[in-house]
């Protein structure tokens, strides 16, 4: 079956809000969509129609589970092809989350399964749940000089000075060693052997998991 934009949108954020244990509403979807809240109705009929949706006007969105199902898979994709696109190519968050849409529907799924198994993550790129995967986090102020970790996400990774993408993606997914902490602003890393200089109000926005 052939989604639209538009329509896979609402059924990734309303499987995100659900993640989140939220419930998402009319007046959230059109601002993610950037149109007006009767179009974002029309989709949620349209959704509802063809059983992916449970949702009555004024009512709560829910999932059906024809559409949790279609959801979860295109979630995963998704998290999985932005990641793919900043590791490889320093992509901003926001051009990283549109092109992974983008591609989501045109990619073979050989091709994804060949980019699964070079990129293990157990989070999103923003630090958003994946399901059926465990995962413990922490930040980086927390470990002690000469602790392992390995980088996982980024917190508000949307906000970060576009200056720091080439070298937050090379680091990305990285094992690291913390080698001096928070001295004059600034934390010093080690990762493959090379030194990294991070200012803390970047490297604090790190998601690591500590050896």
């Amino acid at each position: 079956m052939s989604i639209g934009l538009s329509s896979r949108l609402i059924l990734f954020y309303t499987f995100l809000r659900q993640l989140q244990e939220k419930r998402i509403r009319v007046t959230e979807l059109a601002e993610i969509l950037e149109t007006s809240k009767p179009n974002v109705s029309q989709l949620l009929n349209q959704l509802t129609e063809v059983g992916f949706l449970d949702h009555e006007p004024y009512g709560p969105i829910q999932l059906t589970p024809s559409g949790l199902k279609y959801s979860k898979r295109l979630y995963t994709r998704i998290l999985l092809l932005e990641s793919f696109l900043f590791k490889s190519l320093s992509l901003p968050y926001f051009q990283a989350r549109a092109e992974a849409f983008g591609w989501e529907q045109e990619i073979y799924d050989t091709t994804l399964n060949a980019i699964e198994k070079k990129l293990t993550i157990s989070i999103g790129l923003a630090g958003d749940k994946i399901p059926d995967k465990f995962f413990f986090s922490t930040t980086i102020h927390k470990l002690n000089p000469g602790q392992k970790f390995r980088i996982e996400a980024f917190t508000n990774i949307g906000l970060i000075d576009n200056t720091y993408l080439s070298l937050l993606s090379s680091i990305y997914l990285e094992q690291a060693v913390l080698a001096t902490q928070a001295n004059d602003n600034v934390y010093t890393l080690v990762v493959n052997n090379h030194p990294v200089i991070l200012p803390s109000t970047i490297a604090e926005k790190m998601l690591v998991s500590a050896s």
